[in-house]
């Protein structure tokens, strides 16, 4: 392994680890603010605190054992590293993660009563499920077109999100107010890290298919390759493309889904002074 790979590994690892520490210190705390939080409070918590459990858990596989599924390319050589697994994972955590958006935004929205941002909220999840399907398309043919739109749709759910932070920020007051504008500024910069770095990634490998002519597995052969086949690259030259996605996907998404568990105990986020969760 080049030092470059193991330094960047090395980082992956340490980081996953305290991941996991600071999700384990999330569901001591959950327990230890329970009778601080009224139902409706513990109840949107309780989901948030799971669905990141999942979250975190799928991002840690994949952190530690780092996969390019489309080309086959894993770092580790172990069974863990199959394209199979790394996808099946990334899949459920990704759902996961777009649910906590989802709950979050049609809390929100719901006791603020705007039903605008209530309709948004119920579209999000959807259209990064739909999104799911192209990439697990992208991963058993081994083309890079389902990537293309996958990457897009998250860019779509993002601005459906950004939308809602803008329509509530008017009806908020308190801490959640100045929450909004790092949120909304995080939206911002990961929409424009999608549209100029990560989708040009997948569109020039696309085309790179095409003027190559490539010939792509169909269905059967494709699923069959990719629970068989990976090939291990130790190489910075091959990891070098797949850092910056990859380390921002496995720290700071991480501690975005960790930090939405907090978000609905804090004081006014259901848009009314809630004197049990005051000094979170």
């Amino acid at each position: 392994m080049e030092k470059e790979v193991l330094i960047w590994w090395i980082s992956l690892s340490v980081i996953t680890v305290l991941n996991i520490l600071a999700w384990l210190y999330s569901v001591e705390w959950v327990r230890q603010r329970k009778p601080y939080l009224s139902i409706k409070e513990y109840i949107l918590t309780r989901h948030m605190l799971i669905l990141s459990g999942i979250y975190v858990f799928g991002c840690a596989i994949r952190a530690v054992l780092p996969r390019v599924d489309a080309h086959r390319i894993v770092l580790i050589d172990h069974w863990l590293s199959s394209i199979l697994v790394g996808r099946t994972s990334a899949t459920l955590a990704e759902l996961c993660f777009i649910a906590q958006w989802a709950l979050l935004l049609h809390a929100m929205g719901k006791y603020r009563n705007n039903h605008f941002v209530i309709q948004l909220s119920f579209w999000i999840f959807p259209i990064i499920f739909v999104a799911e399907f192209f990439s697990w398309g992208s991963v058993i043919s081994t083309g890079n077109f389902g990537h293309v739109i996958e990457e897009s749709l998250w860019v779509v759910a993002a601005s459906l999100v950004l939308i809602s932070f803008i329509k509530l920020y008017a009806q908020t007051t308190g801490v959640v107010k100045n929450l909004f504008v790092f949120l909304m500024s995080g939206t911002v910069f990961y929409m424009l890290f999608m549209i100029t770095v990560d989708i040009p990634m997948y569109y020039e490998r696309w085309q790179t298919d095409i003027a190559m002519n490539r010939t792509m597995f169909s269905v059967i052969d494709g699923f069959r390759d990719l629970t068989n086949r990976w090939i291990v690259m130790v190489d910075w030259k091959t990891w070098k493309p797949e850092v910056p996605w990859m380390s921002l996907y496995y720290s700071v998404a991480v501690w975005m889904s960790i930090a939405l568990i907090y978000i609905p105990a804090m004081q006014d986020f259901y848009g009314v002074k809630n004197n049990k969760s005051s000094g979170i």
